[in-house]
């Protein structure tokens, strides 16, 4: 985990399983929704957006929309998003705030 990225090569790098399993709920989160936040994506959750704004690298853009994402992005969001589901993370669907 690098101060700016929970998996700073998901972008790049089909993701596995077994590399989440050492995350936490807010990690897991934030692992899915980064990949989203690279390109832009203004956030409805109030907590995501208040961490992605005190990324330096994280600029909203107006125009977003998921056909940017490639298809390893959205193989890894689909895998993070299934590996919450199976541990039942409490976050995954949960707005903590700022």
């Amino acid at each position: 985990i690098s101060d700016n990225y929970v998996i700073a090569d998901s972008a790049t790098r089909v993701i596995s399983e077994s590399e989440l399993t050492s995350l936490t709920p807010w990690q897991l989160k934030v692992a899915r929704n980064e990949i989203y936040a690279r390109h832009g994506r203004e956030f409805v959750h109030k907590d995501l957006q208040c961490y992605f704004n005190a990324k330096s690298w994280y600029e909203i853009d107006p125009n977003f929309t998921e056909t940017v994402l490639s298809s390893t992005e959205t193989k890894n969001i689909a895998t993070i998003q299934a590996y919450e589901q199976k541990t039942n993370s409490p976050l995954q669907s949960t707005d903590s705030g700022c």
